[in-house]
Formats: structure tokens, sequence, C-alpha cells
């Protein structure tokens, strides 16, 4: 599982998706899983929830 940040630009504005999601190995395709969109939570909140993915040892032992 893992959060993918998707940013697209669109008449000019880049607009940014913060996807949860899981992916998988079929023969030789990757098959991503969209589980749940979380950009309606905001982006500091998304980009706090991919620093602690990332750093989860850290963020456990400072608890």
């Amino acid at each position: 599982m893992y959060i993918d940040k998707i940013s697209k630009q669109y008449k000019g504005q880049v607009h940014t998706q913060y996807l949860l999601r899981t992916s998988k190995r079929e023969d030789k395709k990757i098959i991503k899983t969209t589980i749940l969109n979380l950009t309606g939570l905001g982006k500091e909140t998304c980009e706090a929830m991919i620093y602690a993915l990332k750093h989860k040892l850290n963020v456990l032992m400072h608890v």
C-alpha cells in the first residue's frame, strides 16, 4: 500500500491528486488499484501521511 501523488496540468493550472493505492503484478503488467482518494483531506495532511509512511520507524520511536 502506498500514496500516489499525481500532478496534471489543465488550462495552465496544475492539479494534484493524492491516491491510496495497491499494486500487483499480473503476467508482465503491473496493475494499480485505487483504494481511496485522499485529495479532499488537503495538501498538508497528505504530505504528512506520505512522510509518515516513508519514515515509519522514526515516527513510531518518537511517540
